[in-house]
């Protein structure tokens, strides 16, 4: 799944986070949060971002994936980010 959304995106990032553990009611299939880091979003709004990334992983979202939780920027909205909320601070490094 990492190399499609990287070879797909053109993605300069891409992080891949299995929450499934963190979760009550666990089935076989996955819970995970996706980092995406592209200029490929450059012109598209947050719904659109998404949308794509569903659309990419339709097969898996019917079959290994339960819950995704999706975060896409661009390159500089990800410096951006990461100066603002990450850098600055002891959060988890991406």
């Amino acid at each position: 799944m990492l190399q499609k959304i990287k070879k797909y995106f053109n993605a300069k990032i891409v992080k891949i986070y299995d929450n499934t553990r963190q979760h009550k009611n666990q089935n076989q299939k996955k819970h995970l949060t996706i980092v995406i880091i592209s200029d490929v979003f450059i012109k598209q709004n947050i719904l659109n971002r998404h949308q794509d990334v569903y659309n990419l992983l339709s097969k898996e979202m019917h079959t290994t994936i339960h819950a995704l939780s999706i975060h896409t920027y661009t390159i500089n909205e990800w410096k951006k980010y990461y100066i603002k909320n990450i850098k600055n601070t002891n959060c988890h490094q991406f």
